[in-house]
């Protein structure tokens, strides 16, 4: 969508659209700009994960025991990106040229490197998932990605994405 509207694939999230104001219409004109025409800065933390690595090597070994599978960092990254997004629902929004669309749900995209490149398909209702439940879930949509087995829906109406730097060597 180019105005206000709810963009293509978002029709089943509930949303609130709160309308910019002159300010807040200028300042995105500027910072579109800017972000077109500057060069970037990044900049980079590091965060001890040693609590998380404690607390997952005592869940994959309880999950080990009952024949499930391991929960990744990146398990513990998505829990906590959704409580956030929770917390504050104006990161979980869409930017469009008349309003800010919240999304009243999570729909958690996950970049996932496939053979036929990146693609992000997302979990549904990712905000409700416990830990497990949402671990189980993104390596399911991963395998599902890598097996050429996604559906429109999967990939339609994600919110908000995230991707596993882990293989790069993040954690």
């Amino acid at each position: 969508s180019t105005g206000g509207g709810v963009p293509s694939g978002f029709e089943d999230l509930p949303v609130q659209a709160v309308a910019h104001s002159s300010a807040r219409r200028g300042t995105a004109k500027n910072l579109t700009r800017s972000w077109q025409t500057m060069p970037q800065l990044t900049h980079e933390i590091q965060v001890d994960l040693s609590r998380v690595e404690a607390h997952r090597k005592d869940l994959n070994a309880t999950r080990a025991g009952q024949g499930l599978g391991k929960v990744s960092v990146l398990g513990f990254i998505a829990r906590a990106t959704c409580q956030g997004l929770i917390a504050h629902p104006q990161l979980n929004a869409t930017f469009t040229e008349d309003a800010v669309l919240r999304w009243g749900k999570v729909k958690l995209g996950i970049a996932v490197d496939t053979q036929q490149g990146l693609m992000v398909p997302g979990i549904v209702d990712a905000q409700n998932l416990t830990l497990p439940a949402l671990a189980d879930a993104i390596g399911g949509l991963a395998a599902r990605a890598r097996n050429r087995e996604l559906t429109a829906a999967d990939m339609r109406g994600v919110t908000f994405t995230i991707s596993n730097a882990g293989p790069l060597g993040a954690w």
